[in-house]
């Protein structure tokens, strides 16, 4: 059968990250393209933004513009830092951190409250647990280059003695309408020694990464799936089903959180062909409590064998493999979408209780969450740190935030006033165009909601 698709791969031309994606694709369906004639990238690190003006139609790439906002450390922290004042959380699911050098002064109070805390500090944008330093005290604090620091988790739940973080694959399969997927098989990544809370400087004790642990010729990386830790943790007297499903929450948060920064990015970069997706490996600290922390998102997570055979090697190169045979299935990159062992987390039959999370929700959110719903969602809308002004006969908003001033036309005003009265988008849509200018009313009305959601000046309901 002649080859109708190319693919280009970009960085680890050796290594697990291009080869597993290179396998799963149909070799009826694909052959080796080049920078110039491709119709899939998968491409380890961050394309440039002529990658995505430039793709062809009915193409794919591996990355969604504006990933860092997840994916960075010190990003994450603003874009986790900015839903919690939107959201009004009063329970994060994320450890107190502070971007270096900007919240400097910030970090100093919060050490001199609590002076017995410990602090682990990490490269902005850093990864494989390089540079990561956990001090006592913040007097050798790194003085050059950026850096996150977090209040140190130190009653971490621990397995058979050891300290873990549970790595989780999760799946934006599009940013509009959003859908998120996490892989059913996850791993566990443990630390190499005994969980001391005095030897703070040891990096066995207190690092869970694969790339640090392995240099403990002792002991080395173990692979523990999951499923088999599930199990434990069900064998322990503990409720697993409860505790992941708090994570998928946690997932879900996070993602709505950062969206609206990746659609206004890709907007930024202008109309895009191809099918952006992004899939990311994240990271979750469980505490004494079995209270899950988010503790970073990771690009491009790894796809190489950690473990050796005897220490769980086979099972970990088998679930790696799964993940992107099944990424490729549900991308319909070899035929007819087949969503195997990823299990959508958003739209799904709880859409409704989290479609408010999202910042700026679109017309096509709403109508994919209807979808699996099957019933009309209504959301409704209110101010939010702005203050209305109307002169000569003109309505300005003023935002509390940054005191921008911004100014609405007649039809606009309307919408505004029709919002504060409660009525939700499609009312207002009904009420203001025929039958044959109905649809794209109703993406006007969407769209200036939208608008003004990114602009700080209103927000939904947090009940829908």
């Amino acid at each position: 059968m002649a080859h109708q698709r190319k693919v280009w791969f970009q960085g680890d031309s050796q290594g697990s990250q291009n080869r597993l994606f290179a396998e799963a694709l149909s070799p009826d369906l694909w052959q080796q393209g080049s920078a110039s004639n491709w119709h899939a990238i998968w491409h380890t690190d961050m394309p440039a933004p002529e990658v995505f003006a430039q793709a062809p139609e009915h193409s794919w790439i591996n990355h969604i513009p504006g990933n860092n906002h997840l994916t960075v450390k010190s990003a994450l922290h603003q874009t986790l830092d900015a839903a919690q004042k939107r959201w009004e959380l009063t329970d994060v699911f994320w450890p107190e951190t502070y971007n270096l050098p900007a919240e400097q002064e910030a970090l100093q109070q919060a050490a001199e409250q609590a002076p017995d805390t410990a602090w682990i500090v990490k490269p902005a944008n850093g990864a494989r647990g390089e540079d990561i330093q956990l001090l006592d005290t913040l007097d050798t604090l790194p003085t050059q280059g950026d850096w996150v620091v977090q209040r140190y988790l130190d009653a971490p739940h621990l397995y058979q003695g050891r300290k873990y973080v549970l790595r989780l694959y999760v799946l934006i399969s599009e940013i509009d309408p959003l859908r998120i997927w996490r892989f059913a098989e996850g791993s566990v990544k443990l630390a190499s020694m005994p969980y001391a809370p005095e030897e703070r400087k040891n990096p066995y004790v207190f690092l869970t990464n694969p790339d640090v642990n392995e240099r403990n010729a002792e002991v080395g990386v173990e692979f523990l799936s999951l499923t088999d830790y599930s199990e434990w943790l069900k064998a322990q007297g503990h409720d697993a089903t409860r505790l992941l499903g708090q994570i998928d929450d946690l997932i879900v948060r996070t993602v709505m959180a950062g969206c609206e920064a990746m659609r206004a990015r890709a907007q930024a970069i202008g109309p895009i062909a191809a099918h952006t997706y992004e899939l990311m490996g994240l990271d979750c600290l469980i505490d004494a409590q079995l209270k899950p922390w988010l503790l970073e998102c990771n690009l491009s997570p790894s796809l190489e064998t950690c473990a050796r055979p005897e220490q769980g090697g086979i099972t970990e190169a088998a679930m790696k493999k799964a993940l992107i045979d099944d990424l490729v299935g549900l991308l319909g990159l070899n035929g007819p979408l087949q969503s195997g062992r990823y299990r959508c987390l958003y739209p799904a039959a709880d859409a409704q209780s989290k479609f408010h999370q999202l910042i700026a929700p679109s017309l096509a959110d709403q109508q994919a969450a209807e979808q699996v719903v099957g019933q009309p969602l209504t959301p409704s809308y209110q101010p939010w740190r702005v203050e209305e002004v109307i002169k000569n006969d003109q309505l300005f908003l003023i935002s509390h935030a940054t005191g921008q001033v911004f100014s609405s036309n007649e039809t606009a005003s309307w919408i505004w006033l029709q919002m504060c009265a409660g009525t939700e988008p499609e009312e207002m849509a009904k009420q203001l165009a025929t039958p044959a200018t109905l649809p794209q009313v109703r993406q006007d009305i969407w769209r200036t909601l939208g608008d003004w959601s990114r602009q700080g000046l209103i927000r939904q309901n947090m009940t829908i």
